[in-house]
């Protein structure tokens, strides 16, 4: 067996030496062959680990919406705590700490969540951190992001239990027609979003790096040819191009406050 010992130049054209020798060369055409597979597989590791993020969230957000009688886990359900607990509202208030679970404004657990880990903002590990996704998790936008690495489809779920916003409302069940098509979850490149609200929202990371800098407006996402994994209300979960992303229509004629997002109301029904 030969070594995949590190050989500098110096050691295969030292002193005295006229021709590789042949150990050296294997050594290094075995390394040269090796490091790039190594590499694709630990992508591919951190891919797969993604992916079961994303259906481990799809099946908690399902047992949410069969304890809460249909109603699809919202995005947000500020508009119930914003004037009890400002830390509660951060934190518990949003999906992923509906989720994982959340303390009332008494400070003592009020739901045990659905078996996801959430650790807070400082610290990148958990159901909602994504392993390709080298960011960090950080209180401040400017140095990582500030809720989780996914977003949730804000059109689908909502921030609002009545309908003062024509978009962002709170939808049960009975809206979707086509589950397979209807985005839930996805990768999340907004540094200080929770959820997937313009085209700009994905982060395009698996298969080849994100190229967009790290801010609170990502900016246009043409041009990355790396995939962003969504969850679909069927349970599945894929990763797509953005150009695939950017393709996708409602399959019936939705309302007219949602079109310029095509790709957030497919397979649900906008009016209900």
């Amino acid at each position: 067996m030969f070594s995949l010992e590190k050989i500098s130049l110096e050691d295969i054209f030292s002193e005295g030496r006229t021709s590789f020798n042949l150990k050296n060369f294997r050594s290094i055409y075995a390394e040269g062959m090796l490091l790039p597979a190594l590499n694709r597989a630990r992508g591919t590791a951190r891919d797969i680990s993604c992916v079961n993020n994303l259906k481990q969230i799809f099946t908690a957000s399902s047992q949410y919406t069969s304890d809460f009688n249909d109603w699809i886990i919202p995005s947000s359900v500020d508009a119930f705590y914003q004037k009890i607990d400002a830390t509660y509202c951060f934190y518990g208030s949003h999906w992923y700490g509906l989720l994982s679970g959340y303390y009332s404004w008494q400070k003592r657990p009020v739901h045990s969540g659905y078996g996801l880990k959430h650790f807070g903002n400082m610290i990148t590990q958990g159901s909602f951190a994504c392993p390709s996704e080298p960011y960090p998790f950080d209180r401040s936008s400017d140095k990582g992001f500030v809720y989780t690495h996914y977003g949730q489809n804000v059109f689908l779920s909502g921030t609002h239990f009545d309908r003062s916003t024509s978009t962002k409302y709170w939808r049960r069940l009975n809206c979707v027609f086509n589950a397979s098509t209807v985005i839930l979850n996805g990768d999340n490149r907004t540094l200080n979003g929770y959820t997937l609200v313009t085209f700009q929202s994905p982060a395009f990371r698996h298969g080849k790096k994100d190229a967009r800098p790290y801010t609170t407006t990502p900016g246009d996402p043409l041009g990355n040819s790396g995939k962003s994994n969504f969850s679909f209300m069927d349970g599945h979960v894929a990763g797509h191009t953005f150009v695939e992303f950017n393709s996708w229509k409602p399959e019936i004629e939705q309302h007219s406050d949602f079109t310029d997002r095509p790709y957030y109301i497919r397979g649900f029904d906008t009016h209900k």
